[in-house]
């Protein structure tokens, strides 16, 4: 299935289409039948092994694993060319280079699709913390707190009236583990942010990470536009959603406009 929503990314607003790892029409068929014919078993286990918040930490050694930008789903949306063309446009809210500092438990989205009277989707966000090196757009929001946090869907579920996860007997997670994030994006990796303050749909109810949460810690930053975090592979190679872009000629280009 595939979810559109608006996003300013020009002088105009543009659709985006979000194309979901698992479909929401699915989940929301697996949450009927459970309520309806007890055909699914929940799931009492979170989908990293427990209940409690984590905080990933993964080892420098690691190396980078783009699939992880969409693990949660996947956005045709309008690349920009440049930065200079991202920057100049209403997307780019928030701007800065930093490295990654580490994985923390996001906040979680509630809706309901299915009619029940209950919130019957729950889809989970990572939150990846980026010590901030320099700040190129919104330079006061960025003053408050060293870091930025950009959200990173860990996919969607459908749950029951209790909110344990329902799905077909023997089916696996439709949620990344968050030691997944922390492995696939090491601690020391060199990144650009550039995007939109994160916020919920409307209609969407927000539940904050049990962890005092990046929501107000600090600059949280919407993970959703794939030119939002782009993360540098490795020293001189290619840098995520800027094809022909070294990170090098990334902060270069950023930082001229960023001064214009």
């Amino acid at each position: 299935m595939v979810v559109v929503s608006t996003m300013w990314m020009s002088d105009q607003p543009v659709e985006v289409q979000f194309t979901m790892r698992s479909s929401r029409a699915q989940l929301v068929a697996i949450a009927l039948v459970a309520v309806l014919g007890g055909g699914c078993a929940p799931d009492p286990r979170a989908a990293d092994g427990s209940a409690g918040v984590r905080h990933g930490v993964a080892s420098p050694s690691s190396t980078v694993d783009l699939s992880i930008l969409e693990a949660g789903g996947r956005v045709d949306a309008r690349v920009f060319g440049t930065p200079a063309e991202l920057l100049r446009s209403p997307h780019a809210q928030l701007a800065a280079q930093g490295t990654i500092d580490g994985i923390e438990e996001g906040p979680t989205v509630l809706e309901s699709e299915s009619g029940l009277g209950y919130p019957d989707l729950r889809e989970s966000f990572a939150a990846v913390r980026v010590k901030v090196d320099v700040a190129y757009r919104g330079e006061s929001d960025l003053r408050r707190s060293p870091y930025v946090y950009v959200a990173l869907s860990r996919g969607v579920e459908a749950v029951d009236e209790k909110g344990e996860p329902v799905r077909s007997p023997g089916s696996r997670s439709t949620v990344t583990d968050l030691d997944a994030f922390a492995e696939a994006l090491p601690i020391g990796t060199r990144v650009m942010v550039m995007g939109q303050r994160w916020a919920a749909l409307p209609g969407q109810r927000v539940v904050p990470a049990a962890s005092g949460d990046a929501l107000t810690s600090a600059p949280f930053v919407s993970g959703l536009h794939p030119q939002a975090l782009a993360v540098e592979t490795k020293p001189g190679g290619p840098v995520s959603g800027w094809p022909g872009y070294t990170f090098s000629r990334l902060v270069d280009e950023t930082a001229r406009t960023a001064e214009e």
